[in-house]
């Protein structure tokens, strides 16, 4: 039986290829990694899915605040593609044709100015309706329509589960995979490097840009953003 683990852009990317990593050096049923949940949205009754989801504000508010400071080459060019790199070495061929509008909406986010000179220019509540109408809008559309919740070969884990719950997440993705109890205080441990909680009691610096620096669980509802006032919060509901 094959071991999938499926991501998004917001939703645990660099974290998730870490720790799949970690655990792939004692599990020899190795896990495979899988990018954007439109493009890998089928599901197969022989293989084992973890899912990482997130609560939809905090992928707004996590991609609105990454986006204003991020180097990604799409990001900060004009005319970039959000899935350059992505459609050329990742996705099948099929799940590009069959999602080709998402394609083409995917690459208006930095015409006719790059995507994070649109957010650097607008006021905080417009940047942040830019971020639910563009990136997170494709993160938050595939992760609703998902076909796998519900599956019994299929689990979900929050990604925030995994920086506050770090031990307890942990043991359940590798249980989930039947991964040989020796090895998971091992995984945990290794894996536990990765953790922003580490890198907070180290005074390191992160090897990713992480926008919750402060260790904020919820934080959409006090960070001081005035993202969830009321107006922002119909505007929210009339998308999703």
């Amino acid at each position: 039986m094959k071991n999938v683990l499926i991501s998004d852009h917001k939703t645990g990317h660099t974290l998730s290829r870490l720790y799949t990593k970690i655990i792939n050096k004692y599990f020899k049923n190795k896990i495979e990694f899988r990018y954007c949940y439109l493009f890998w949205n089928f599901y197969n009754q022989n293989e084992k899915y973890i899912v990482l989801i997130r609560d939809p504000r905090e992928i707004i508010i996590s991609g609105y605040l990454y986006h204003k400071r991020c180097t990604e080459i799409w990001c900060i060019n004009k005319n970039g593609n959000y899935y350059e790199g992505w459609n050329k070495s990742h996705f099948l061929k099929e799940e590009m044709v069959k999602n080709d509008e998402y394609m083409r909406f995917a690459r208006s986010f930095s015409s006719p100015m790059s995507y994070q000179n649109k957010l650097r220019l607008l006021p905080q509540e417009e940047g942040i309706i830019l971020e639910m109408n563009t990136v997170a809008k494709l993160t938050i559309t595939g992760m609703y329509n998902l076909i796998h919740y519900g599956k019994k070969n299929v689990i979900t884990i929050n990604l925030d589960n995994l920086t506050f719950d770090f031990d307890n997440s942990i043991e359940k993705l590798c249980k989930f995979y039947d991964i040989e109890k020796n090895f998971i205080e091992k995984i945990k441990q290794e894996a536990s490097e990765h953790n922003l909680f580490h890198y907070q009691k180290s005074k390191k610096n992160l090897p990713w840009i992480s926008t919750n620096k402060d260790l904020i669980d919820k934080r959409y509802k006090n960070i001081g953003l005035k993202a969830y006032k009321k107006n922002l919060k119909n505007y929210f509901l009339r998308i999703f």
